[in-house]
């Protein structure tokens, strides 16, 4: 094996004429043949073969002395194994034969002399089970193409084109557009690689189909050229015959890939030779929205002078302006608003372009919505408007917009919550105080029985003691309830917000006021198991055996809930099983 390694031709011959296996393999299943092939000495394979070396042996990972020569391109090796009768279509784990790894590694005077011996050019395999002219066309080697594709033709007996009425449909795995197994073409590929020369001779196999998608996302040759933004591509593919108006897997036509992308010059061209302006993907969506979604305001331009539909919704009820709304992009709304798109068109939730655009803080978007004439106080379903929507948010810039434009400060939604309610539930102070500067009524109407809380009992119940103080000391009433009867201590007891309870403790808030439940603000905590909350409140001098209107005390709260941190050890069994004994009297009751 060293000596044909090396190409010592003469030791080789004595070593097999003194007994030595030829045929002798190495752990890794190499066999001298193998090895002079690998290392391209050619006196030593043509005396191992001489000698009666099994030219058809493979190592263990499936390569022939043949397949081994032809990737490493030892041309006069593969002449010499093909004219001893090696088999060419030989094949790898994998699938891949001498021509497809030739083809691969640029071999083209290896592929010349495979093709010239009849090397089977329809065999599909290794390198995700591409076709060899497949193969050759991704190692970038024009010269592999033609050799291969002109080699087809002769293997297939294409003659020259016959009329139109009797067309020769070309079979095999090797014609330009027929898929290999992993759905991809040559044609595609070449228009992925934006390489014109090898398309155009591609292109001149008349006989095949050029509309044959291709790749993961199963694009015609015409998608990927559009998707890449080469409008020569574009143009060769149009005048060759492509369809226009195909659609992939998902919907989309070159139109609206281009579209998407923001390609201009690729979606003027498709215009121009007729694409459908308004096809749908299976989305929904036209290749406006698409434009739109992108934030591409020239494509969009472009589209609405080709006939788009300006105002077509999705199934979301979604148009091209409420998407540019919602994403920000202030050239295309502005284009949509030029254009005469609708300012307060819904959508299937009942949102306007208006509201998603406050939602989001797109101040700018905002300003010429409004300043196009949008609704400012349009509500949804539920009653929300974009005052709530940006109050709930937080968007100090927006609320002060739609507050400047008019926007109504009392219109709440279907839950009673204000927009004034809104931001002190969600702790926007600097909101808070820009509506308290603007005269809002802070109490929120609570002399109105169908009104349900306060801000300041919002606030408190979320624990925002920066709202509660501001709301506080602009004069909230500190006392007032809700329907159900619960006061901001009452809520902030309840869920446990120490410095909530403090605050308004310290600023007068009744510690004896009590909810339509008979529950005080002890009974609250205790039943919620905050020792912070509670040991206040004791310490304020709220009974512990204060009774709501269930006969319940604290204490006996505490212990129905399992809460054992709020008892006294010697109070715990007894409490327990008063606690048992209530709840079974009330399991009875209810029969």
């Amino acid at each position: 094996m060293r000596a044909a390694e090396r190409g010592h031709r003469g030791v080789v011959k004595e070593l097999v004429r003194r007994g030595a296996d030829v045929d002798f393999k190495r752990p890794n299943g190499s066999t001298a043949l193998i090895i002079a092939c690998e290392h391209g000495q050619f006196d030593a394979v043509v005396e191992l073969v001489n000698r009666g070396a099994l030219i058809e042996l493979a190592d263990k990972e499936g390569y022939t002395p043949l397949i081994t020569a032809a990737q490493l391109g030892y041309s006069d090796i593969v002449q010499f194994l093909v004219n001893r009768g090696a088999n060419m279509n030989a094949r790898l784990p994998s699938g891949g034969t001498a021509l497809i790894t030739a083809a691969w590694y640029k071999r083209l005077a290896v592929v010349r002399i495979l093709v010239d011996n009849g090397a089977d050019t329809s065999i599909c395999g290794d390198f995700q089970n591409w076709s060899p002219l497949t193969v050759a066309y991704f190692s970038g080697y024009l010269e592999l193409v033609h050799l291969i594709y002109m080699q087809t033709l002769e293997n297939e007996n294409v003659s020259q084109p016959s009329p139109p009425e009797a067309p020769i449909v070309v079979a095999s795995c090797n014609s330009i557009a027929t898929k290999s197994r992993n759905g991809d073409t040559a044609l595609r590929i070449a228009c992925e690689r934006r390489d014109l020369k090898v398309i155009k001779t591609l292109l001149r196999d008349t006989y095949n189909d050029l509309n044959l998608p291709g790749g993961y996302g199963g694009f015609t040759p015409l998608m990927t050229a559009s998707e890449d933004c080469n409008p020569d591509v574009v143009a060769i593919l149009l005048e060759a015959g492509a369809n226009i108006n195909l659609k992939n897997g998902d919907g989309f036509t070159a139109l609206s890939i281009a579209a998407y992308r923001g390609h201009l010059p690729v979606v003027e061209i498709l215009l121009d030779k007729g694409a459908s302006v308004d096809m749908l993907n299976t989305a929904g969506s036209t290749p406006l929205l698409l434009a739109a979604s992108n934030g591409h305001a020239n494509v969009v331009d472009i589209l609405l002078k080709g006939g788009a539909n300006i105002n077509f919704q999705n199934g979301d009820g979604h148009s091209a302006l409420s998407i540019a709304a919602n994403l920000g992009h202030l050239a295309v709304v502005e284009m949509l608003l030029h254009k005469g798109a609708s300012v307060d068109m819904l959508d299937t939730a009942g949102w306007t372009p208006l509201m998603v655009a406050a939602f989001n803080d797109h101040e700018n978007v905002v300003g010429i919505l409004l300043k196009a004439g949008a609704t400012v106080d349009a509500q949804r379903p539920n009653g929300t408007t974009a005052l709530c929507i940006a109050s709930e948010r937080g968007h100090l810039s927006v609320v002060e917009m739609l507050l400047e434009k008019g926007a109504s400060v009392d219109m709440a939604d279907k839950k009673d919550n204000s927009p004034l309610v809104a931001a002190a539930w969600h702790g926007h102070a600097n909101v808070v105080d820009t509506f308290l500067k603007a005269r809002v009524s802070i109490d929120n109407g609570v002399t109105d029985q169908n009104k349900r809380n306060t801000p300041l009992i919002r606030a408190a119940g979320k624990g925002h003691v920066g709202v509660v103080a501001l709301l506080v000391k602009e004069g909230a009433n500190i006392n007032a309830q809700s329907l159900h009867g619960s006061s901001a201590l009452l809520v902030a007891s309840e869920y446990g917000f120490l410095d909530t309870v403090t605050f308004l403790l310290e600023h007068g808030a009744s510690i004896d006021a009590v909810d339509k439940d008979g529950d005080n603000a002890l009974l609250l905590a205790a039943h919620s198991g905050l020792d912070g909350v509670v040991k206040t409140l004791i310490e304020k001098g709220l009974s512990v055996d204060f009774t709501n209107n269930e006969g319940k005390s604290a204490l006996l709260n505490a212990a129905m809930e399992g809460h054992r941190t709020l008892i006294n050890e010697d109070q715990t069994e007894q409490l327990h099983c008063l606690a048992l004994a209530r709840m079974v009297i009330s399991k009875l009751s209810s029969f």
